[in-house]
């Protein structure tokens, strides 16, 4: 009913497998020989490493990754209005291209508000959130004080 082939000691189906049988010597018993599995193993695995390097070189060795940045000149089909709707002041500011610190050196009254404003305290509750993850954090660490979200 049964066919049992023997298949002998130290040997294995796959080439690159090193079977369990191979690690034992039988002078010594049962005993492991531990020594030969890392070299065998680290060996097989840098000749597959050199093997996959190799490879890669011979696809694309001369193949530059060129990109082609868009040009800047290009003028488009149809140009949109986009001042349409908004105010004069809007439209002056937007034409002399200066930015919110060079408004702000011009105006020390406004810049004096800008960086002095400060809301009041909430009417709700600080929300309680995972360090983690950012999801509700229900639990503390009793150590570091650090919410988290599960027992995990």
């Amino acid at each position: 009913m049964f066919h049992v082939e023997d298949l002998g000691r130290g040997k294995s189906l796959l080439s690159n497998f090193i079977s369990n049988a191979s690690l034992y010597d039988g002078s010594q018993g049962r005993k492991r020989i531990a020594h030969r599995a890392p070299q065998a193993d680290s060996a097989a695995r840098q000749r597959a490493i050199q093997k996959r390097l190799a490879e890669l070189d011979r696809e694309n060795y001369a193949d530059m990754v060129k990109i082609d940045t868009p040009k800047l000149d290009l003028v488009p089909l149809k140009k949109l209005n986009t001042t349409r709707g908004m105010s004069s002041g809007v439209k002056r500011i937007l034409a002399s291209k200066k930015m919110l610190s060079n408004f702000l050196d011009e105006d020390e009254e406004g810049a004096e508000k800008f960086f002095s404003v400060s809301t009041g305290p909430s009417n709700y509750p600080a929300k309680k959130l995972c360090s983690i993850c950012g999801y509700w954090g229900k639990f503390t660490c009793v150590r570091c004080g650090a919410l988290y979200c599960g027992l995990n």
